[in-house]
C-alpha cells in the first residue's frame, strides 16, 4: 500500500511539473470613480475589491497605480531587501552561537522595516526576524525581553510560526504559553479618520475597510497601520492598542505630484463610462490612453460608482490600450450596504458573470496574428471545456483501469487460494503460481495508472491556471500555486501535496 501511494505522489508530481505554464499575463490597471453624494467610499470599496479579485485572475498583472504615481518611497525597497539581508546574517550568527552579533542584525533589520511603515505591504517577514530575535535574546539569558519580541511577532502575525531549527523543546514551549497568553488579553480598537476620507485601511498588512472606519477585536500591543488612497502618498504609524480600549487615529495623506495628472485622466475614464456605447468596438474617447503611459499599462479597467437611492449602481469596461479597442460596458446594480463583504461578494459575481473566460467578449494575445486572437487557450479550446473533458476524462480512465486492476487482484486471489489447495505435484500448479503472479503484477501497474488518471483529470480542473484561467483560480502574484488531493485506491487511499512554480 505505502509503495502504490509513493508512486501515486511521484507519477502526479512529475505530471503536473510538466503542465503547460501561464503565458505572461496582461498588465492592467483598475480605475475607479464616484459621482454624487455618498458614493465615495462605496467606490473605494469597489476599487478595493476590483484590484483584489483581478489580482487572483491568472490572466493579469495588475498595476500598483500608487507605485507608478510615485506614492511609494523609492528607499522602502532598499531597505526591506537591507534588512532582508540582516536577517541572514543574524542566523548565520545564530548558528554559531555568536549571540551578541545576532542580536544586533536583527534590531537593525527591525529598525529599517519600522522605518518605512507606509510601504510596509507583508508584514510576515518582520514577524519571522522578531521570532527570531526572540530565540537569540532567550539563548542569550534576556528571557523577559525575548518573551516580549516573542509577543510582539504573535500580536502583527498570529499564524507566525518558530523554526524548529532554531526553537529547541523547551523554548517551543516558550513560545507556545506566549501565544497563549496573547490569546487571553483583552482586545482593543482603533477608530480611524484620514485626510482626504475614504482611504483604504490596513492593519498589519490586512484591509479592515475604508475611512472612516474602526478597526475591531485587536490584540493589546503595537500594530501597524497604513492608509492608501490613489494619487497619494501612502500614511503609515505603529499604534499602540490598549485591551477594552478605543484608540483614536487621524492620518493626513499627502498628494503625489502626479496627482492632477491622474485626476484629469480618472475625470475622462468616468465621461467616457457614461457616453460610451457597448456594441463600439473602439475607444470612447482617445484621451484614455493617458493612462497607458501614466501607469505603463496594457489595458485598463474603468469603474463608476454611483448611489441610486438606496442601491450602488457600478458602470464597469475593460478597454485594450494598446490596440485602442473597447471591450464591453456593463452596469451591476445592488442594494447599499456599508459591510465590506456585501462589496466583496457583489464585485466578485460581476468579474465572473460579465468578464469571466467564456463572457468576456474578446480577448487579446499581444504579438498574435489577428486571426490567431480567438484561439483557446487550452489545448486549442476554452478553458472551461478543457477542464471538464480532463476532469471527466480521468475519473472514466481512473475508474476503468482501477477497476480492472482490482479484477486482476482478485483474480491473483483466486488463483493463489487454488494453488495452495492444489496439491504441489499436480501438473496444475505452476501454471496458477505464474497466473497469479502476472495478474497481481498488471493490478500492481494498473490501480496506481487509474490513480493518477483521476488526480490528474481532478488537479486539471482545480488547479490548472493558464493566462486565460476565469477569475476565483487561484494563482498568487508570484506565480506559484499550491495544491491538495486525495486519490481514492481500491483498498485505501492516497493524500498528496504539489507546488507549481
Amino acid at each position: 500500500m505505502l509503495s502504490i501511494m509513493r508512486h501515486v505522489s511521484v507519477l502526479y508530481a512529475i505530471i503536473v511539473a510538466f503542465l503547460p505554464t501561464s503565458a505572461t499575463a496582461t498588465k492592467i490597471a483598475v480605475v475607479v470613480s464616484s459621482a454624487g453624494a455618498g458614493s465615495d467610499k462605496a467606490a473605494a470599496y469597489v476599487a478595493h475589491y476590483l484590484h483584489y479579485f483581478l489580482s487572483e485572475d491568472g490572466r493579469y498583472e495588475v498595476i500598483d497605480n500608487n507605485d507608478k504615481l510615485d506614492a511609494v518611497d523609492p528607499d522602502a525597497a532598499k531597505a526591506f531587501n537591507e534588512a532582508e539581508g540582516l536577517v541572514k546574517k543574524a542566523m548565520s550568527a545564530y548558528e554559531t552561537l555568536e549571540l551578541d552579533p545576532a542580536a544586533d542584525y536583527l534590531n537593525k533589520a527591525v529598525n529599517k522595516y519600522e522605518h518605512f511603515v507606509p510601504d510596509l505591504i507583508d508584514v510576515k517577514p518582520i514577524a519571522d526576524a522578531l521570532v527570531l530575535f526572540g530565540a537569540v535574546l532567550i539563548l542569550r539569558g534576556d528571557e523577559e525581553q525575548g518573551i516580549e519580541r516573542i509577543e510582539q511577532a504573535i500580536t502583527i502575525f498570529p499564524k507566525v510560526e518558530p523554526d524548529p531549527k532554531v526553537f529547541n523543546p523547551s523554548m517551543r514551549k516558550v513560545f507556545q504559553n506566549t501565544v497563549e497568553q496573547v490569546n487571553k488579553k483583552a482586545q482593543g480598537n482603533i477608530s480611524i479618520t484620514s485626510s482626504p476620507g475614504y482611504a483604504k485601511l490596513y492593519v498589519d498588512g490586512v484591509f479592515r475597510g475604508i475611512t472612516p472606519v474602526t478597526a475591531e477585536q485587536l490584540a493589546p500591543g503595537r500594530h501597524y497601520v497604513r492608509l492608501v488612497k490613489d494619487g497619494y502618498r501612502s500614511f503609515g504609524t505603529i499604534v499602540t492598542v490598549k485591551g477594552n480600549k478605543v484608540t483614536k487615529l487621524n492620518g493626513a495623506l499627502k498628494p503625489t505630484k502626479k496627482f492632477n495628472t491622474f485626476d484629469k485622466a480618472l475625470t475622462v475614464a468616468s465621461e467616457a463610462l457614461r457616453n460610451g456605447n457597448n456594441d463600439d468596438s473602439s475607444l470612447p474617447d482617445d484621451s484614455l490612453l493617458k493612462f497607458k503611459t501614466l501607469l505603463d499599462t496594457e489595458q485598463l479597467f474603468a469603474a463608476d460608482v454611483r448611489l441610486d437611492g438606496e442601491r450602488v449602481k457600478v458602470t464597469a469596461a475593460q478597454y485594450d490600450l494598446v490596440n485602442q479597442k473597447h471591450f464591453k460596458t456593463v452596469s451591476h446594480v445592488f442594494p447599499y450596504n456599508t459591510q465590506s463583504d456585501v462589496f466583496e461578494r457583489e464585485i466578485s459575481d460581476l468579474l465572473r458573470t460579465q468578464f469571466g473566460e467564456t463572457t468576456l467578449t474578446k480577448k487579446v494575445d499581444y504579438g498574435a496574428k489577428d486571426d490567431e486572437s480567438d484561439s483557446g487557450p487550452c489545448m486549442g479550446m476554452s478553458c472551461t471545456k478543457f477542464k471538464k473533458i480532463a476532469l471527466f476524462g480521468g475519473i472514466g480512465a481512473g475508474v476503468v483501469l482501477s477497476g480492472t486492476g482490482g479484477l486482476l487482484y482478485w483474480m491473483a486471489k483466486k488463483n493463489n487460494n487454488d494453488y495452495r489447495t492444489t496439491a504441489q505435484t499436480s501438473s496444475e500448479a505452476p501454471s496458477l503460481r505464474s497466473s497469479g503472479k502476472l495478474k497481481a503484477l498488471i493490478g500492481d501497474i494498473l490501480v496506481p495508472l487509474g490513480a493518477v488518471a483521476v488526480a490528474t483529470g481532478v488537479g486539471l480542473f482545480f488547479f490548472y491556471n493558464p493566462s486565460d484561467a476565469p477569475v476565483g483560480m487561484s494563482q498568487n502574484s508570484l506565480g506559484t500555486s499550491l495544491s491538495f488531493g486525495v486519490v481514492p485506491l481500491i483498498d485505501g487511499g492516497a493524500a498528496f501535496a504539489t507546488m507549481r512554480f
